[in-house]
Formats: C-alpha cells, structure tokens, sequence
C-alpha cells in the first residue's frame, strides 16, 4: 500500500508540473511583474500626511504583491485541473514538447573545426538508453567540409571505463563503431571520440545508459471508447520482474499536435500481462476535438520502493485510432478530490 501512496503523490507532481506549462507563457509572466513592480513603485510613495512624519500609508511589500499573483496562478492551474483525473491532462501543443520523444533522442553533438570551422564532425549513440538484452551499442559519426564529406585520418572512441571502441568506414565521410554489450555492465557511460580531419582535432563527448531489461513489449490489442467516453488504448507486455510498472504516452490529433497525456502506475506480477493507458474524454469533448488520433510512443519502466525509475524504454508504435467526433467521448468534467482539497486551502 505504501508504494502505492507514493506512486499516486509521485504522479501528481509531475501532472502539476506538465499541467503548469499550459496556460502561462513567460513572456506574460514578465509582462505581469512588470505591471506588479510598477504597483509597488506607486505603494511605495503613497506618504500619510496625518503623522508628522513621513510614514509610509501600506506596508505591502514587493514580494508580498509577488507571492499573490503566485497564489493566483496557482489557483487557476487548479481550477482547470480539477475538471480532470490525475491520470489524463489536456496539453497546449504551442508550450509543449515530446518529453518521451526528446529523453530517448540520440545524444548528438556537433564540433567545428578550431583552425577552419568549416571542417565539422557530428558523432552521436544509437539510441540514449540500451537493455542488458541489447547485442551492441553504436557509435557514428559524420565529417564533413563547406557541405561535403570528408573522409577522417584517424578515429577512435574511449568509454570513462577505459574501453576502446574501434571505428569502420561505411561510407565516404562516415563511419560506425560498435561495442559488444556483454563487455560492459549496467550504468550510465560518456564516451569520448578523437578523430583527425581535414588537418583539424576534433572531439567531441556523448552519453547513454545502459540498464536491466524488466519487461519485453508484446504488442498494442486494441483500441477503444470505453462505455463512459474516454479513448483506452489497451497493451499487451511480458513482465519479467514483478512489482509497480508506469506507463505513460502522449497523443497526437489528426494534425500532428499534442493535445493529451496520460500515465498509469499499476502493480504486475510476473508473465504475459495487460495494462492499460486511458485518456479522459473530457479533455476531446470540452475543445470540440475530432478525427483520428495518433499514439506516436509510450515509456514503461519498473519504479522501485524509493519511486527510483529502472529499465524505462521507448516503444515506438504509431498507433492511429479509428475517427472519432468531439461528442462520442466523455461530456462529464471529472471532480478531482485532490485538486478540490487543494484549492480549499489556497
């Protein structure tokens, strides 16, 4: 029960952080305190002539004017997450990013030249995080000059553990180095690569984690509007370490823009298990969203007892659901008992 409690609190605070994101951009948050300062700067010089000396008629600080606006955009973060579960939130697609999408993005850097900036070299991982089940990591890297490719006079790469990675040409100007996984142990690596081009020195460093394989994704069963409105997307795992799983996605409408995100933390035992990511139906209905919808990628990971997340992965599926019209799915805003109880004490 205890896992449980934390997980719930552990979902709640990233909802509120991803939730905070979608109604108050920055440049209004500093248009804002412009307007607070140039308030304090007009308190401030309020005098009371009925004293002899000249006492300032309010006591309001600057911050105390700051800490009321906080308090405000807070309570309206809340007001409109209570319309809500702490499972499923509307996301503003001109605030947000692919935050699945972006933490699993190769780890690319690009140098120039220090002589002639014109000679770059671009090396990057396969992928950011790598199973014990993976067979190999790899290395790349790209050189070229004014837009053309240059072939490298040497080129070698070294983990922090002090293991070489060799590098083969693949073609003209590029080439890939590969590291047999079963030589190196669970953990988070930077690897630097030296390469000779063009007269020039480059290196650059990058990054990846390699981790324990907890579960193996079978397959996504099915899609579907549940009898209350809400679109479930229903998937199919093989869990080989039983114990707490969270499972998040992110959806895209028919035009390629995020509009929703939802997670579900939930205990599995060991074997062929189903888990579930519903989106609340509200979030379509309250915005009139129709069309077909779009599951680009998921994470699932184990979280242990100290809500310490292990093994994630991503899971490219590009599922696209069947077209829906904004008033199939859920037309009841959802009471959320903790969000209510929050703005009860703001």
């Amino acid at each position: 029960m205890k896992i449980k409690k934390l997980m719930k609190v552990f979902c709640f605070l990233i909802m509120c952080m991803i939730f905070s994101t979608l109604f108050f951009r920055e440049e209004k948050i500093t248009s804002r305190q412009s307007e607070v300062k140039g308030a304090f700067v007009s308190k401030q010089t309020t005098v009371d002539m009925t004293k002899n000396t000249r006492t300032l008629a309010t006591s309001t600080t600057e911050k105390d004017i700051l800490l009321m606006t906080n308090r405000q955009k807070t309570k309206a973060i809340y007001s409109e997450m209570l319309n809500y579960p702490d499972y499923s939130m509307p996301v503003d697609h001109k605030k947000s990013i692919d935050y699945i999408e972006s933490k699993f993005a190769p780890d690319m850097k690009q140098v120039l030249g220090e002589k002639d900036p014109r000679v770059v070299m671009i090396s990057w991982s396969e992928k950011n995080y790598y199973s014990t089940k993976d067979e190999a990591i790899f290395l790349y890297a790209f050189f070229h000059k004014n837009g053309k490719r240059i072939n490298a006079q040497m080129i070698k790469a070294r983990l922090d553990s002090g293991l070489e990675i060799q590098f083969q040409p693949r073609s003209q100007g590029e080439y890939v180095g590969k590291l047999d996984i079963s030589y190196i142990k669970t953990g988070q690596y930077l690897v630097q690569i030296d390469a000779k081009a063009a007269g020039e020195n480059l290196t650059a460093v990058c990054g990846f984690k390699v981790a324990d394989q907890y579960y193996e994704y079978e397959k996504m069963k099915k899609v579907f509007l549940d009898s209350n409105g809400n679109l479930v997307f229903e998937h199919q795992v093989n869990i080989l370490k039983a114990g707490t799983y969270l499972l998040e996605g992110l959806l895209y409408d028919s035009r390629g823009k995020i509009v929703a995100s939802a997670h579900n933390a939930v205990e599995l035992v060991q074997g062929i298990q189903t888990i579930n990511l519903n989106f609340y139906g509200y979030i379509f209905y309250k915005k009139k969203i129709s069309g077909s919808f779009n599951l680009k990628n998921i994470q699932l990971a184990y979280v242990d007892e100290n809500l310490v997340i292990h093994g994630e992965q991503l899971v490219r599926l590009n599922a696209f659901t069947d077209r829906y019209s904004w008033d199939q799915f859920n037309s009841e805003p959802f009471n959320n008992p903790v969000i209510d109880d929050k703005l009860a004490h703001l």
